[in-house]
C-alpha cells in the first residue's frame, strides 16, 4: 500500500469497475497479458488518465492474483468505483477529461439527492482520493478524509457494502468482513503515509491521524521509529556533553560560556526543536503516545541539565547572554516534555526559579547603577564638607538615602548625616575640623561600602574589583599580590580596600 494505493488498484489495472464478476476479471487479465506480449497496450472505456501507465505484464498478473485472493479482493473492491448508473459513468468521464470539479459536483448531487445511497458516497471518496493523488491540495485532502471517516464509522455503510459485495461473491464469510472492517483504517493509512512522504509534507499524515487512530504496518518502521532513534541519539550526545566555561579573572565565579560551547548548545537546541517538530507534525495521537512520551521526556531532561549547568557556573550578572540561553533551553525542554510528567514539573520549577533570578539580577544591576550614582554624589559631598558647606552636604546625603541600598549602607549614611548636622551646629572651629576629619574617613568608608554591597547577591555574582585592581591594592599596601590572590581563590574570601588598608573576609 502506498501512493499507488488508488492508482494501481487491481480494477484500474484491468480497466474494470468493482462490480465485475470473477469471469470478467479472468477474461480481461488474460486478454491484456496476451496483448502486452506483442507490445500492444490496450485501452478500455473505464480507463482513467493514468490507467495505461500502470498496465504492465507484472502489474496485470499481480492485479489478477489480488482479485482471486479473498482477503485482498475485498480491499481492492472497497477502495474502488462501483458503477451503478449513468451518473457514475458521467462522473468518471468528467474526471477522465480533467474536469475534477464537474466530476465531484456530479457525485455530490447524487449523494445529496439520496443520502442513503452508500455506493455513491464511496465513489465520491475514491474520486477525492484520486484527485488528491494528482493535485496534493489541502482541499482534496480534507474532503477525502472527511468522506472516508463518514464511511468507516457508519454501520449502515458497512451493512450496505456487505450486501452488495455478496452479490458477486456469495462465498464471502462474515469473518472475512469482520477482519476487513477491523483493518480498513490501517489499509487506508498507508495511502496518506506514502503521500506525506512523496510530497514531503508531514501535515498530510497528521491530518489523517487527527481523524483516525490506526497506522499501517510500515508506519512505525519507516516513519516514526527513525525519528525517535534520531531524537534518542541526540539526547545521548547532550547527556555526555560538558559545557566549557571561560574566565574573566581568577575569581571562582567569574565565568561565562565559551564561544565554542555556546555554538554547540545552540545546535543541540535547534536539532531537538527540528526533530520534535517532525514528530509532532504526525498528529496529536502519535505525539502523546506512551512510546513517544518516554523519548520526549528524556530529551527534555537532557536540555534541562545544560540549563542547570549554566546556572551553576556562569556569572549571569555579567553575562546576560548566558541567562538568555539558559531560558531558551528551559523553554524548548518545556515544549518537548509530556504533559503531567516528572520532567514537566521539574522544568516548571526551574522556570519559576529563573523568573525569580531575573528579579534578583535586575535588582543587582539596578544596585550597581545606584552605586555609581552614590559614588558621584558622595564625591561632591566630601568636597562640600571640605569647604564647610554642611547644608549642601546634608542635601546630597539625603538624596543618597532615597536610593534602594543595603541596610549597612543606609546605616552608614544616616550616621554620616548626623555628624554633618552636629558639625553644622558647632561653634568651635577646632571641634568642627576634628569632626570634619572623622567625616572624611567615614566618606571614604561609605564609598567602599556602597561600591561593594551588591556584589554577592547570587551564586553567579562576583567581587566588583578586577584582578589587576586587587593586586594593585595589595602592592600599594605592602601585601604580596600572589598571597592575596591565593587567599581569594583558595579560601573563598574577598579582599577589599578600606581607606588604603587591605581587609579580607569570607564571601
Amino acid at each position: 500500500m502506498s501512493k499507488t494505493f488508488f492508482t494501481e488498484n487491481a480494477y484500474n489495472v484491468l480497466g474494470l469497475d468493482s462490480s465485475a464478476s470473477e469471469k470478467e476479471i479472468l477474461k480481461r487479465s488474460r486478454e491484456i497479458e496476451n496483448l502486452l506480449k506483442i507490445d500492444e497496450i490496450p485501452e478500455y472505456e473505464l480507463d482513467l488518465p493514468f490507467s495505461k501507465e500502470v498496465r504492465t505484464e507484472i502489474k496485470v498478473k499481480k492485479a489478477a492474483e489480488r482479485l482471486t485472493t479473498p482477503d485482498k479482493k475485498i480491499i481492492e473492491t472497497f477502495f474502488w468505483f462501483f458503477i451503478k448508473d449513468n451518473t457514475d459513468e458521467k462522473a468518471l468521464k468528467l474526471f477522465k477529461d480533467g474536469d475534477y470539479v464537474g466530476a465531484l459536483e456530479t457525485l455530490q448531487s447524487k449523494v445529496t439527492a439520496s443520502p442513503n445511497n452508500f455506493t455513491a458516497v464511496r465513489n465520491k471518496a475514491v474520486l477525492e482520493s484520486l484527485i488528491f493523488t494528482e493535485k496534493a491540495q489541502n482541499k482534496y485532502l480534507e474532503a477525502s478524509l472527511k468522506s472516508w471517516q463518514t464511511i468507516l464509522t457508519s454501520d449502515k455503510q458497512w451493512t450496505d457494502f456487505q450486501k452488495v459485495y455478496k452479490l458477486n461473491n456469495p462465498d464471502a464469510s462474515d469473518a472475512l468482513f469482520d477482519n476487513f472492517k477491523k483493518n480498513a483504517e490501517k489499509n487506508l493509512s498507508s495511502f496518506y503515509e506514502s503521500m506525506s512522504k512523496a510530497e514531503d509534507k508531514p501535515e498530510i499524515y497528521a491530518a489523517f491521524s487527527k481523524r483516525f487512530s490506526a497506522h499501517s504496518d510500515s508506519f512505525e518502521r519507516d516513519t516514526l521509529d527513525p525519528l525517535l532513534n534520531k531524537l534518542d541519539e541526540l539526547t545521548k550526545r547532550i547527556q555526555k556533553y560538558n559545557i566549557d566555561f571561560d574566565s574573566f579573572s581568577y575569581a571562582e565565579h567569574d565565568k561565562y560560556i565559551s564561544t565554542e560551547s555556546e555554538d554547540i548548545i545552540k545546535k543541540f537546541k535547534k536539532e531537538s526543536d527540528k526533530i520534535t517538530d517532525e514528530i509532532q507534525a504526525l498528529g496529536d495521537k502519535i505525539w502523546n503516545s506512551s512510546k513517544v512520551k518516554v523519548v520526549r521526556d528524556e530529551n527534555a531532561m537532557a536540555l534541562r541539565r545544560l540549563a542547570i549547568e549554566i546556572s551553576n557556573n556562569s556569572n549571569l550578572v555579567k553575562c546576560p547572554n548566558d541567562k538568555k540561553l539558559l531560558d531558551e533551553l528551559l523553554t524548548v525542554a518545556y515544549n518537548i516534555c509530556s504533559d503531567g510528567s516528572v520532567a514537566e514539573r521539574k522544568i516548571e520549577e526551574d522556570q519559576d526559579g529563573s523568573k525569580e533570578l531575573d528579579k534578583t539580577l535586575r535588582k543587582i544591576r539596578k544596585n550597581n547603577e545606584n552605586v555609581e550614582e552614590v559614588k558621584k554624589k558622595m564625591d561632591r559631598a566630601a568636597a562640600l564638607i571640605r569647604s564647610h558647606n554642611f547644608d549642601g552636604a546634608l542635601k546630597i546625603i539625603d538624596e543618597c538615602l532615597e536610593y534602594e541600598l543595603g541596610a549597612e549602607d543606609v546605616a552608614f549614611l544616616r550616621d554620616l548625616r548626623e555628624k554633618c548636622v552636629q558639625a553644622a551646629n558647632k561653634k568651635d572651629s577646632d571641634t568642627v575640623w576634628g569632626i570634619i576629619g572623622i567625616i572624611v574617613l567615614i566618606i571614604l568608608a561609605i564609598i567602599w561600602a556602597v561600591n561593594t554591597f551588591g556584589g554577592s547577591t547570587t551564586k553567579s555574582s562576583t567581587s566588583t574589583k578586577s584582578a589587576s585592581e586587587v593586586q594593585s591594592i595589595c602592592r600599594s599596601s605592602g601585601i604580596n599580590s600572589s598571597a592575596c590572590k591565593n587567599a581569594q581563590s583558595n579560601n573563598n574570601v574577598t579582599c577589599n580596600n578600606y581607606s588604603g588598608t587591605i581587609t579580607c573576609k569570607k564571601k
